[in-house]
């Protein structure tokens, strides 16, 4: 299982978010930040799309673009 440390540049309007550790498959990954993001989004129309060849991510609140991440591996 890899893991990985979740960077955001932001989440809905908050531009300080903190690093999220998150492991396993794309569809984990998305579920953990998923997980995270929910709470501090006002929508409840939340979406997550991992790019594993990228390794970087998007969150969707409704229609609109709520955050970026980028994904870096650990060393563990």
């Amino acid at each position: 299982m890899s893991g990985y440390i979740a960077k955001f540049d932001r989440i809905s309007r908050n531009h300080n978010v903190p690093a999220l550790s998150v492991s396993g498959s794309p569809d984990a990954i998305a579920e953990q930040v998923w997980q995270f993001a929910r709470p501090k989004c006002a929508s409840r129309d939340i979406e997550v799309v991992v790019d594993m060849e990228k390794l970087t991510g998007t969150i969707y609140a409704g229609m609109q673009v709520a955050g970026h991440f980028s994904l870096e591996p650990t060393n563990a």
